[in-house]
């Protein structure tokens, strides 16, 4: 059930090193029509390089936020979908991967003060 009451500002932090471009603007627009999201800004997009499994391509990385209705668990469901859309793999940890989403405010907020434990 969404939270129609209160609003939320989140961040998101989005990777990705398989067609790295195609994979973040696909994320964007996807995100960007979410209902009960609004006010949307963006960083830079930063070229990075893989650490731990360092065989592998380069990660384009950036932050948005965005102002939400979503409660963070809502909202983490609605990343989990996107990356799902787009074919995120997830046989091992730091694997190649399409898309990573990660909620970092607002979920990370949430869970510390309902007690609840957040696997990513």
């Amino acid at each position: 059930m969404t939270n129609q009451l209160r609003s939320n500002r989140a961040y998101l932090a989005l990777g990705s090193n398989i067609n790295a471009e195609y994979n973040i603007s696909r994320a964007l627009t996807l995100l960007q029509q979410l209902p009960n999201c609004t006010e949307w800004v963006s960083s830079h997009w930063y070229l990075t390089r893989p650490w731990g499994m360092t065989a592998q391509a380069d990660f384009i990385n950036l932050v948005v936020g965005v102002t939400t209705h979503y409660s963070a668990l809502e909202l983490f469901a609605e990343m989990q979908r996107i990356e799902l859309a787009l074919a995120r793999c997830e046989q091992r940890k730091m694997a190649r991967a399409p898309l990573i989403l990660i909620c970092c405010y607002l979920a990370m907020q949430y869970s510390i003060r309902r007690g609840y434990k957040f696997r990513i």
